[in-house]
């Protein structure tokens, strides 16, 4: 079968909208639309199905497969917001350990499941390669192995669950979890996390990026060993048994855009020129190049060859200050930048108001996060100040916020007169969570609030005194807010965010409204 649209949004008699039983077929090419909850988009029984470039959607169940071999690629399968949590896509049971699955180069994107989003039990085996598998809003847990006699998952990417990405258990044979990216985990605590393994004496792991996760990974009962993992934002890299071997990397990975991975979104994890990832990997393991192996979803034998881009750091950020009036000795903080390749701050310092940083106002370098300026010298009232980041090869970043510093009186003070800016979400496109920031200059009143396109109010994310500096708050798109959306999911569209500051004497002082762009 070929090229069909299967509309199913009436659908009331049945809850299969595509059914395979005792048969051998090749289907392709189809758009399946269901009509919500409680319908299986497409159903293989006691089969043998050969399928491709199908897309499933607006259903419970993406595929269930039950006592099957399937070979499945290039499916985007869609799963909805139904109250029933329990959206997740493949059910696979094969107590004869006679089935083989082999699903490539697919994406799925889950939105509720209280089940694994992806769920393979009872027997058989399972070639997972080159997938794309994103968690939004409330889906609890990403893929699960139970139960398999043999597993390979390779060249995958895992975002966006709350509290497990992949977890594996009660396998019979090996179980391969290699260059993986496993990321963005939001709730795991004791156990879950990035990789949950159970028997890890049958698990090879290794070759994987693990970032953004309180839990990299989790052993239980067998212990597991972690060789060749990068960890970056990992607060426990192993735990409940798991251990490090060799070859392990603590370290920023350098994607090209490591923004949140959503549908449609902008973010793009190939590795920067400079990445400590690349060739890193398990030396018996080689690219498509036949070099040593990158770590990550791009690397192996399996992987893809690209050229790997050569991008400035990242611009500076969060500026804070210190001033000794005694001595003059003004001192300015930021962030740290943590590209593998970074090598120096540039500081920059003029006397006009949004100066172009250049040869002739460099006044020094830094390769720590903070600079020492001695002001005694200084005869101008206002000084302003811009720092950029530069890497090894003297690429350098777009400069951060300007600062400016008032030398007050005849016996000198600083004060850093911070403007009032609302800054870009980030990132934008999101789903479902972004960060919206904002300075001000002085103590004042701060409302921040989210509305629709249409101007009604969805949630007010900050509403009380602040004193100056610079602030970041979550806005999360899951929940909405309880007072004016009751807790429901918002849907896909432009939002605005809005500020307003309110001085002294009751009188507002600044205000400024920004879109931003909610994907699912």
């Amino acid at each position: 079968m070929d090229s069909t649209i299967i509309d199913g949004s009436v659908l009331t008699a049945s809850n299969y909208l595509v059914y395979f039983f005792e048969n051998s077929s090749t289907f392709r090419n189809f758009n399946i639309i269901g009509p919500g909850a409680d319908k299986v988009g497409m159903t293989v029984w006691y089969s043998v199905i050969e399928a491709s470039d199908c897309r499933i959607s607006e259903v419970e169940i993406g595929l269930l497969q039950a006592t099957s071999s399937v070979k499945i690629k290039r499916f985007i399968i869609n799963i909805d917001d139904y109250d029933t949590y329990s959206g997740y896509i493949i059910h696979d049971a094969c107590p004869e350990n006679t089935c083989l699955s082999i699903f490539t180069e697919n994406i799925f994107f889950i939105k509720h499941s209280s089940w694994p989003s992806l769920l393979y039990f009872f027997g058989g085996e399972q070639i997972i390669k080159n997938n794309i598998i994103i968690g939004e809003i409330s889906a609890r847990k990403g893929i699960s192995f139970e139960s398999q006699k043999r597993v390979i998952f390779k060249n995958n990417l895992v975002s966006g669950f709350r509290y497990e990405n992949v977890s594996v258990s009660s396998h019979s044979d090996s179980v391969f979890l290699v260059n993986n990216n496993s990321m963005n985990v939001l709730y795991a605590n004791v156990y879950g996390g990035a990789f949950q393994i159970n028997q890890g004496d049958k698990t090879i792991l290794k070759n994987n990026i693990i970032q953004n996760t309180n839990i990299g990974v989790s052993g239980y009962l067998d212990a597991v060993r972690s060789d060749y993992n990068l960890f970056n934002n990992v607060n426990t890299p192993v735990s409940n048994g798991a251990y490090l071997g060799e070859g392990n990397i603590f370290a920023n990975p350098m994607f090209v855009n490591d923004t949140l991975p959503v549908p449609n979104g902008t973010y793009d994890l190939h590795l920067q020129k400079y990445s400590p990832a690349i060739d890193k990997g398990d030396p018996s393991i080689t690219d498509v190049d036949k070099t040593r192996s990158d770590i990550g979803m791009y690397g192996g034998p399996e992987g893809e060859t690209y050229v790997y881009l050569d991008l400035p750091p990242r611009t500076p950020k969060n500026f804070a200050y210190d001033y000794n009036t005694a001595h003059r000795i003004l001192t300015l903080t930021w962030d740290m930048n943590t590209e593998y390749d970074f090598r120096n701050y540039n500081i920059y310092r003029d006397t006009i108001s949004e100066f172009t940083p250049g040869e002739f106002n460099l006044i020094g370098q830094s390769d720590t996060s903070y600079y020492v300026d001695n002001l005694s010298s200084i005869t101008a009232q206002n000084i302003y100040y811009r720092i950029t980041a530069v890497d090894s090869q003297d690429n350098e970043s777009q400069p951060g916020n300007e600062i400016a510093v008032l030398i007050v009186g005849v016996k000198p003070g600083v004060e850093i007169l911070r403007d009032y800016i609302l800054y870009q979400n980030y990132p934008n496109p999101f789903n479902p969570s972004t960060i919206i920031s904002y300075e001000i200059k002085e103590h004042s009143y701060v409302k921040l609030m989210v509305y629709d396109i249409k101007g009604e109010l969805i949630e007010v994310l900050v509403n009380k005194e602040q004193d100056a500096g610079y602030y970041e708050v979550e806005f999360d798109a899951s929940v909405g807010s309880k007072q004016y959306a009751a807790g429901k999911p918002l849907a896909s569209g432009i939002y605005l965010y809005r500020i307003e500051v309110i001085g002294k004497g009751n009188i507002p002082v600044y205000s400024d409204m920004k879109k931003m762009i909610l994907i699912k």
